[in-house]
């Protein structure tokens, strides 16, 4: 019973990191997800560089718990991070993690700026 609610719990983490990937990344889109979108964009920005200048550049608590989810399924986890996980799995490559790492750091300050930007327009 405990093993299939750590499953469950696995695809939910897995469909939650999904949805803060897509709206920190297009939410500045939409009207309707802006506020939203601007205030995750900062709460991820303050992991990064807040918790991580404790725990390590780029901590992020999301990931933090979904690993220790996985790693109690028998699995790796996320050494790398998430979004080099997921690289990993969709092109079948090992991503470099700090090339990853820049590219995500770059993706979400350009999406940051798009979102104070269309917040002041």
């Amino acid at each position: 019973m405990v093993h299939a609610g750590l499953i469950l719990l696995n695809w939910t983490f897995h469909a939650v990191h999904i949805g803060i990937l897509f709206l920190n990344t297009f939410g500045w889109l939409f009207s309707s997800t802006q506020t939203a979108t601007l205030t995750l964009q900062i709460m991820t920005l303050m992991s990064w560089f807040g918790l991580g200048s404790v725990y390590g550049f780029g901590y992020c608590c999301v990931t933090d718990w979904h690993s220790r989810i996985q790693k109690h399924l028998g699995q790796s986890g996320f050494p790398g991070g998430y979004i080099k996980f997921l690289v990993d799995r969709m092109t079948g490559m090992n991503a470099d993690p700090v090339t990853t790492d820049r590219i995500t750091t770059i993706v979400l300050l350009v999406a940051v700026l798009c979102s104070i930007s269309k917040a002041l327009v």
